[in-house]
């Protein structure tokens, strides 16, 4: 009973003191009600003792496939509860015999600033740099092409030379005084939505993809951007993601980035 109680006030300070950070970072975006109720939802029940269990219970001596599956579930609720999540835009299709298609949707302007200033209120708490941190992850983040220039254009990063060929609900749906504009608490990035109807060259896409990336992952990656492997049947031998290789899982996220990016 001890150790419960000691992981719920250990998960309790955790997010009182994340709230406190991502509150400081939305003050400097004029997102105040946003620092405010930020995360409010990891107080309900269904998703604070689940969490608590996951991340500070391992002396509890639980089922950890029993936590994990319970922490998954409030994970779920958690990120469709809370739009300021890339993973609340993507949008799962069933195509009948065609198999699953993923859909990702443009995040809205306030909730692309509300994720940037998570992941700074992260960092802080984890002393390292947010643009280190995205860098390095950004192949795993699916981001819609006008999201992902937001989050570039924030961080003080080079834009994303993507080919864009969705237009469907990206521009048109940005009102037309956000299509270009000097972000909240920005004097000197401007972010010139019409730069992301051009098209520019697949070469620059996936050279900015693979910025980073170990020399082998490359090497694998551009076998399946030049067609020589077999997307569909990713890893050859057919295995089930539980016995990838940890090679096979980076080369895997970085494919599969390019083919929700259109390229596939």
């Amino acid at each position: 009973m001890w150790k419960f109680t000691g992981a719920c006030f250990r998960y309790l300070w955790y997010i009182l003191r994340h709230k406190y950070f991502v509150l400081i970072e939305c003050w400097k975006e004029h997102l105040i009600w946003r620092g405010i109720t930020h995360d409010l939802s990891k107080f309900r029940p269904s998703e604070f003792f689940n969490y608590a269990m996951h991340f500070y219970g391992k002396d509890l001596g639980l089922d950890s496939d029993s936590v994990l599956s319970r922490f998954n579930c409030s994970w779920l609720r958690h990120i469709h509860r809370n739009p300021h999540h890339w993973q609340h835009y993507i949008l799962v299709e069933v195509k009948g015999d065609l198999g699953v298609n993923t859909n990702i949707q443009p995040m809205s302007y306030d909730d692309t600033l509300e994720m940037i200033c998570d992941w700074k209120a992260m960092s802080r708490a984890f002393n390292n740099e947010v643009v280190d941190w995205y860098t390095k992850n950004k192949h795993k983040i699916l981001l819609h092409t006008m999201t992902r220039r937001w989050v570039h254009a924030k961080l003080g990063l080079a834009m994303p030379t993507v080919e864009t060929h969705v237009k469907c609900a990206s521009y048109q749906s940005v009102p037309a005084r956000r299509r270009a504009q000097k972000m909240p608490g920005d004097k000197h990035v401007t972010v010139d939505f019409q730069q992301a109807e051009e098209r520019t060259p697949r070469d620059a896409y996936i050279e900015d993809l693979l910025n980073g990336a170990p020399e082998e992952v490359r090497k694998e990656v551009m076998k399946h951007w030049d067609g020589q492997g077999d997307v569909l049947k990713f890893p050859p031998d057919g295995a089930p993601i539980e016995a990838w290789t940890p090679l096979q899982k980076e080369v895997h996220s970085y494919v599969m980035q390019f083919i929700n990016d259109g390229y596939g």
